[in-house]
């Protein structure tokens, strides 16, 4: 029996050092990985970040503003802190993590605002892109919030990691992409319009989640104290779309609010001249790369004419 004991434990330690040394080698690899899932967090983590303009946002922010005419034309130092597929709740988790590892806050933020996802509360959608930073205990605590994972996912790498695309697959496609596709956070989307999904939809209804509401509204609080200038700002959505939107006053009063109680300048496109072209749309809701550019450049002109960078 005591052979038996002895075995197991030397079999248990010897299994705890084998999966110590591949989410080391994993992590580590991924860690300098230059792919859409883990380029921000790197550039976040290994503090190359330098901007004094954030755009924050869902997968409209990381896909439709382009740093480099942002740059061009205002004379910042832009960066886009993006989350694909996300609500307020991992936005601001996101950000929070970035700002813990800079030494200078940005005087600009520009938000991405609209009537598609953004004060939902969302989580479970590229759950991977977590992974290799599981072990900082203050990325940790903060994803933590979002995010629900198992035991075996946070002190198993081989299941964490094969539990999705597979561990090989995973690092193989995230290398396949390299530094000119993505910019500052910014991954466009070259793509021409597909509007198959959109004609499927008869209706959209603007949602709110009371948490995500109370953690933007102390988001907003705290740029406030800080004295970060805030602008709200509503990319274009195609036309089609927002003529399906059942309750479209409520989403504006609803950012109308916090406008208001935080005196945050409005950049509201929903009914321009672009979202009536699907030429720059590939979906619905997101621009594809040239729309993102013709938006970007109009962005800016605004910006400057109205005196909204000072």
């Amino acid at each position: 029996m005591r052979q038996f004991l002895k075995a197991t434990i030397l079999l248990l330690t010897i299994l705890f050092i084998i999966n110590g040394i591949i989410d080391n080698y994993v992590s580590n690899l991924l860690q300098y990985n230059r792919g859409p899932l883990y380029v921000t967090w790197n550039d976040i983590t290994k503090r190359t970040i330098d901007a004094n303009l954030i755009v924050m946002g869902n997968s409209r922010a990381a896909w439709q503003y382009d740093p480099k005419i942002i740059d061009s034309v205002l004379h910042t130092d832009s960066y886009v802190l993006g989350f694909p597929g996300s609500g307020m709740n991992q936005q601001v988790i996101k950000y929070r993590i970035y700002d813990n590892y800079q030494s200078c806050k940005p005087k600009y933020i520009i938000i991405n605002v609209d009537y598609v996802g953004t004060l939902t509360w969302t989580n479970g959608f590229y759950r991977e892109q977590f992974f290799p930073f599981m072990t900082i205990p203050y990325i940790h605590r903060q994803i933590k919030e979002v995010e629900t994972f198992s035991f075996a996912e946070l002190y198993f790498p081989v299941y964490r990691y094969t539990t999705y695309k597979g561990l090989w697959t995973l690092i193989r496609e995230e290398s396949q992409v390299v530094d000119r596709d993505i910019y500052n956070g910014y991954s466009p989307k070259d793509r021409d319009w597909d509007g198959q999904e959109f004609k499927m939809m008869e209706s959209y209804h603007f949602v709110t989640d009371s948490r995500s509401v109370a953690m933007f509204d102390e988001f907003l609080q705290a740029r406030k104290m800080e004295d970060i200038k805030v602008i709200f700002c509503f990319a274009p959505i195609y036309i089609g779309l927002t003529d399906k939107v059942d309750n479209l006053e409520e989403a504006y009063q609803v950012f109308n609010m916090f406008a208001d109680k935080y005196r945050i300048p409005v950049l509201d496109y929903t009914y321009s001249e672009l979202s009536r072209d699907t030429t720059f749309f590939f979906n619905a809701i997101h621009l594809n790369k040239k729309g993102a550019e013709v938006f970007t450049t109009k962005l800016c002109h605004d910006l400057d004419s109205l005196g909204l960078l000072e």
